[in-house]
C-alpha cells in the first residue's frame, strides 16, 4: 500500500490543496461590483464601496451634493478643498452615510461610500452609481 511519503505527486497535490484553501479563506470580504482597475470600476471591501471616477474632486463633490439632495439624505456636514472632500449625511432610518473623495491623479477622483459602521452594499453601490451617472 502506498503512503503519501512514497508518492510525491499525492504529497504535492495535498500541499497545493491546503495552501489554496488557506489563501481562499484569508482573502477577506471582497465583492467586485464592476470589472477593471481604472476609473469607472468599483469594489465593495470591508463595508465600503470604493472606486475611481473621471472627474476632478470639485466636480465630483458637486455630483455628491446633488445625489444627497436627490436621495433626500439629511446632510450633517461637508468639507472640501482642492484635493479632497468629505460628506456626512443620514438616511430616513438614521443610518450614517459617509462619502469621502480624494484626488487620485489628473481629473481622477477616488470615491469611498460607507453606510453605518458595518456597511450596506446595496445602498453604497446605489450612491456610487448615482454619483458616477452625474459626471
Amino acid at each position: 500500500m502506498k503512503t503519501l511519503q512514497s508518492n510525491p505527486v499525492s504529497r504535492a497535490f495535498l500541499l497545493w490543496s491546503l495552501l489554496t484553501a488557506l489563501l481562499l479563506s484569508s482573502t477577506g470580504c471582497v465583492a467586485i461590483l464592476a470589472g477593471g482597475a481604472g476609473a469607472g470600476a468599483v469594489a465593495y471591501v470591508r463595508g465600503e464601496a470604493k472606486g475611481n471616477v473621471n472627474a476632478s474632486v470639485d466636480r465630483t463633490a458637486q455630483a455628491v451634493s446633488a445625489v444627497v439632495s436627490e436621495m433626500n439624505l439629511n446632510l450633517i456636514q461637508s468639507t472640501s478643498d482642492e484635493v479632497s472632500a468629505e460628506f456626512t449625511a443620514r438616511t430616513a432610518d438614521d443610518k450614517r452615510v459617509r462619502i469621502n473623495l480624494a484626488s487620485a491623479g489628473n481629473n481622477i477622483t477616488e470615491v469611498r461610500v460607507r453606510i453605518g459602521t458595518f456597511g450596506d452594499e446595496t445602498l453604497s453601490r446605489d450612491i456610487f452609481n448615482r454619483i458616477e451617472a452625474r459626471l
